[in-house]
């Protein structure tokens, strides 16, 4: 016996009934806050205000979406704007001038449930829509603009060393490289030793301690392994421009705390390597 069609009905009331549940409100002055059983993919619960000017209804985000944009430390530029705009248009949402609320008025207190929906699935799909492009689009744009900026910046430092006789290489398929996630490797001809180099980088703060946490990684195989250990010099490279570098984070204080406390390595920014005009110089560091 099929249990969910035979109770139906009933199990379709309580449905109802539990997600009515999950609704509240909260009185603001003369303002309605309604706390709605929605969130974002950053978890903020979304809420929709309702006022009265004279004989008009209006239905608004508080500016909360702007708000929460503005916590996520995201942007409005130029392609997160297309989505404000494009969304906006389809719920019909206006935007005030002065402070980022946007809204809808009625004169027909019957319509005001109908706008509370549109208010909350316009701050969602712009909110989440710009989530996603940052966490995972933007995220790889920035990851692979620092890796590819740091890439030809070690090409660069090789053609210069080699009118001095200093011959220098990257292995691409060596196995720390391929296997371990290390960013490049480094072989100087005629040296054992090897250089190899974890990029820190990273557009939030969540991937730049995810980076960190990888180096980590790679630096514990290096060391773990009596052979490698040897004959590896460790080294981090740390795009201080990027958007997710903030020192104060906590999984990055202790993502770093880790990585100084555990591994022997060289430290460096992009301006620090920039500097440096003899490559063999890193072997004598870490």
């Amino acid at each position: 016996m099929n249990e969910i069609i035979t109770n139906i009905t009933h199990l379709f009331q309580d449905i109802k009934c539990d997600f009515n549940f999950l609704w509240n409100f909260k009185l603001r002055g003369n303002t309605v806050e309604i706390i709605t059983p929605f969130s974002t993919l950053a978890r903020n619960t979304l809420s929709v205000f309702i006022t009265q000017r004279e004989n008009r209804f209006i239905v608004s985000d508080g500016r909360r979406l702007f708000d929460n944009i503005e916590e996520n430390n995201f942007e409005i530029n130029r392609r997160n704007a297309v989505y404000l705009d494009e969304i906006a248009s389809i719920y019909e949402v206006k935007k005030t001038t002065e402070n980022h609320l946007y809204f809808k008025s009625t004169d027909n207190i019957k319509l005001i449930s109908s706008y509370i929906y549109d208010i909350v699935f316009f701050q969602k799909a712009v909110f989440d829509n710009i989530f996603a492009d940052e966490m995972f689009f933007l995220s790889e744009v920035q990851d692979g603009w620092f890796s590819t900026r740091m890439n030809n910046l070690l090409s660069k430092k090789i053609d210069e060393n080699k009118k001095h006789n200093r011959l220098f290489s990257v292995p691409k398929g060596h196995p720390l490289m391929k296997v371990a996630g290390f960013n490049t490797v480094l072989q100087y001809q005629g040296c054992a030793t090897l250089w190899a180099a974890m990029y820190i980088t990273g557009s939030t703060q969540g991937v730049y301690a995810d980076h960190i946490c990888r180096a980590n990684t790679g630096f514990m195989y290096v060391k773990n392994e009596t052979t490698l250990n040897c004959q590896v010099k460790l080294a981090a490279i740390f795009d201080e421009d990027a958007k997710g570098n903030d020192s104060q984070y906590e999984r990055i204080k202790f993502a770093k705390s880790v990585m100084n406390n555990s591994f022997s390595f060289s430290r460096y920014t992009y301006l620090d390597f920039n500097a440096i005009d003899d490559l063999s110089k890193l072997y004598e560091s870490a």
